[in-house]
């Protein structure tokens, strides 16, 4: 048995606490999006630099070397912090809405593995 699935250790996910988690999601979602403006602000336009596609170490050098003291601070501490978190809360909220689904579908033990990627 599985003691990382829900339905094989005792643990039931409840409908209210996926609605708890997908709230969590979408304030993190909110926040990372305001610190993302924030750093387009501080760092005069520049935005940050996880949306280029595939950038080279030397770009991404260079896009923080034409940021101020405050906005690398800002982008290096407050943005990242941000990111950790939202990834986080995007991870759980997703796992947890899985594993509440396939509690209420008769499913057995191996097919749930597969559909929780455990």
């Amino acid at each position: 048995m599985n003691i990382f699935f829900g339905r094989w250790n005792g643990y039931k996910h409840t409908f209210k606490g996926i609605l708890l988690r997908l709230v969590i999601f979408l304030a993190m979602m909110a926040l990372m999006r305001y610190t993302a403006a924030q750093v387009k602000t501080l760092s005069g336009g520049q935005g940050i630099i996880d949306l280029y596609v595939l950038p080279s170490p030397s770009f991404t050098a260079a896009a923080l070397s034409r940021f101020t003291g405050k906005a690398r601070f800002f982008y290096q501490w407050g943005f990242f912090s941000v990111d950790m978190v939202y990834v986080l809360s995007y991870c759980t909220f997703y796992r947890c809405a899985i594993r509440y689904f396939m509690q209420r579908c008769p499913v057995n033990e191996s097919t749930a593995e597969k559909l929780a990627f455990m």
